[in-house]
């Protein structure tokens, strides 16, 4: 265990030990929308789709001699379907009803209930956006301001004089913290638009980037002037095919040619970006960008030296071929092909990404690479992606059917000469490290310094400041892989980055007025406060030798003083927080 800044009294080693030893390891762990019109036959319920997956895997398990896990408990059901689905744990209150709860279909009812939250437009936004941009690149897309406040309250932070709800109290709420593209996808999840209109809306995106956040993505790639980086970037990922590899030659692995990676990028070959002037009266130098499609210009194919390439004819992946003539809106019809029911990798790409958004890989990984490999079962993809072409391509509708089935709700858990071939075949739940938005959002969710699921537009624009400030020294650190597909899962160096800063430190340091602890000093008894530490970090009761082990401490004479008593509670704290339980998703 990593150690806090702050000193430990000799009294509270053991302590820690005892919870680290009772507590602190993972069971098995190894270190380290529906209502719009459906298009052909009626639509199942996504209950009913989801128990012929189960159906489905039940017979691929038995085919592949692999026993499925034990369900999860409702504990982990819940902590898990939260961290995936909101980005964040659960509060104590939802967790002691749900695990009070004797309704035999609370886990169907907790999953709608998810879906329909806003933490599952910011969540869900963020997972698409990274894929999209990358995650450095959102942050260049706030100004500068934003930047200077949320570096000053991290400062603030560090100096311990301020605590994270005691800044930016008169902050102006048109002062914006998220991301652009990522406030606009926001928008577009939470009113469930067809996820085939979403990817043509940024696909053919054009004006300005301050009135039209889905020319982010193109601004993204054609700021260097890369029809080429546009095309990788948009087969990627609404295709989740690899063809930028067919760039300077053909594919060594698969059919695509250079003939067919320019086809691909001549729909963007007239795509390009100015900055236009400031608004007048504007204090600004600069006004804001604006991505347009020029009338007239070609692509050419790279030739050798000395030699003029030939024109690249916009044509699309599956053959059909947009005439070369001035006017053609190359980049609509593209948006059209690339989403066209007759296309066979937009739908599959899309559920098969959402799959991995749930499970940690896809059906087919690497999840941006359908060539790679087959799926692991190929009758579940089928069935997901007709589903999801006759729902309409609703995304919220595919997610519900995932996370209802037999396989989502599977434990971690169990012996370890299994583990392998049960996660290889989605019949044992994977250990998945949080990312660093689910550590920012969960701290502060359960040492209460702020309510991570406000809608008061002043409270979200100071939590997005300090999680950006925190953010960038993330990417400071560790870099930025901006083809990284995989944008949920963190690394154990990153997590204690987060974890050891002045984040948990400040948020676990009691103090008049800390909502937590003055609500624990008004409890009658010690078991109820060891309950309430557990529920909120970990979300789930504390075993039996873990609440013997805080018994016995919380009754040592140096306890019993109010100073003690805040002290060793913070300790328990700080200690579940640094536990592999809190920064794993299981």
């Amino acid at each position: 265990m990593v150690k806090r800044a702050a000193s430990r009294s000799p009294r509270l080693v053991p302590l820690l030990a005892a919870l680290a030893a009772v507590s602190l390891v993972l069971p098995g762990a190894h270190a380290g929308p529906g209502g719009r019109p459906s298009t052909g036959p009626a639509l199942a319920s996504p209950s009913e789709v989801a128990a012929e997956v189960d159906r489905l895997m039940a017979t691929a398990w038995k085919e592949a001699g692999v026993a499925p896990a034990d369900a999860a408990s409702d504990a982990e059901f819940l902590r898990r379907l939260h961290l995936d689905v909101t980005g964040v744990i659960p509060d104590e209150d939802v967790v002691r009803a749900f695990l009070a709860s004797p309704a035999p279909d609370k886990r169907a009812r907790l999953v709608r209930d998810a879906l329909a939250s806003d933490g599952f437009a910011r969540t869900m936004a963020l997972r698409w956006a990274y894929p999209l941009v990358g995650r450095q690149f959102l942050f260049t897309t706030l100004t500068a301001r934003q930047v200077e406040r949320a570096a000053a309250r991290l400062e603030a932070m560090q100096g311990g004089g301020m605590s994270p709800m005691g800044m930016d109290d008169d902050a102006p709420t048109s002062d914006g913290p998220v991301p652009p593209l990522v406030e606009w996808l926001e928008g577009r999840l939470r009113e469930n638009t067809p996820w085939d209109q979403v990817a043509r809306e940024v696909i053919a995106a054009e004006g300005s980037a301050a009135e039209n956040p889905a020319t982010h993505w193109a601004l993204r790639h054609v700021r260097s002037g890369k029809a080429e980086e546009l095309a990788g970037s948009a087969v990627r990922v609404f295709q989740g095919l690899q063809i930028q590899c067919a760039q300077c030659h053909d594919h060594p692995y698969t059919e695509w040619t250079q003939n067919d990676f320019y086809g691909v990028a001549a729909f963007f070959g007239r795509t390009a970006a100015r900055r236009d002037p400031p608004p007048e009266g504007s204090k600004s130098k600069q006004g804001p960008f604006v991505v347009y499609d020029r009338p007239a210009g070609q692509l050419r194919v790279p030739a050798p030296p000395g030699e003029t390439g030939r024109l690249a004819l916009p044509r699309f992946l599956t053959g059909e071929v947009v005439g070369p003539g001035n006017g053609v809106a190359r980049r609509k019809e593209l948006a059209k092909l690339m989403t066209s029911p007759a296309n066979p990798y937009f739908a599959k790409a899309t559920v098969n990404r959402v799959w991995s958004f749930f499970f940690g890989r896809g059906q087919i990984d690497p999840v941006d690479d359908l060539e790679a490999e087959g799926p692991r079962h190929p009758a579940v993809l089928d069935l997901l992606v007709a589903d999801f072409k006759r729902s309409g391509h609703d995304l919220r509708r595919l997610c519900e059917v995932v996370l209802l089935t037999r396989a989502y709700g599977l434990s971690s858990g169990g012996a370890d000469a299994d583990r392998e071939a049960q996660v290889a075949q989605f019949a044992r739940a994977s250990l998945r490290s949080l990312s660093a938005e689910q550590l920012f959002y969960s701290v502060l969710s359960a040492t209460g310094a702020e309510d991570v699921r406000t809608r008061d537009p002043r409270q979200r624009a100071r939590l997005e400041r300090t999680k950006l400030a925190l953010l960038r020294k993330f990417i400071q650190t560790f870099g930025d892989d901006e083809g990284q597909e995989v944008v949920d899962e963190g690394t154990i160096p990153q997590a204690l980055l987060l974890l050891n800063g002045p984040l948990t430190n400040d948020a676990i340091r009691p103090r008049p007025g800390h909502p937590v602890y003055d609500r624990l000093f008004r409890m009658k008894s010690n078991d109820e406060r060891i309950e309430a530490i557990y529920l909120r970090t970990l979300g789930r009761m504390p075993a039996p030798a873990e609440r013997a082990a805080l018994r016995e401490a919380l009754a040592d004479p140096a306890a019993r003083t109010a100073a003690g008593q805040a002290q060793l509670l913070a300790d328990v704290f700080w200690a579940l927080l640094n536990s592999s339980e809190f920064a794993f998703n299981h």
